[in-house]
């Protein structure tokens, strides 16, 4: 799936809240755009550990909205 740049920037100004993401992931996030808890731990590799179950499912929900 791919989206207008107009999403895009909506999207990656959402998961700017969530305040552990790096500037790098969100990035990553807005190309890959993750659908499950596995895809995003790819996407978020070592660093996956340190999100709670919450931030992680409203990650998903981000890009889920916006797809």
């Amino acid at each position: 799936t791919k989206l207008d740049l107009k999403s895009i920037k909506k999207m990656k100004e959402e998961l700017t809240k969530i305040k552990k993401l790096k500037e790098e992931q969100i990035i990553q996030i807005c190309n890959f755009l993750p659908t499950t808890k596995e895809e995003l731990r790819t996407v978020l590799y070592k660093d996956y550990t340190l999100f709670e179950e919450h931030e992680i499912n409203n990650i998903l929900e981000i890009v889920k909205k916006f797809l």
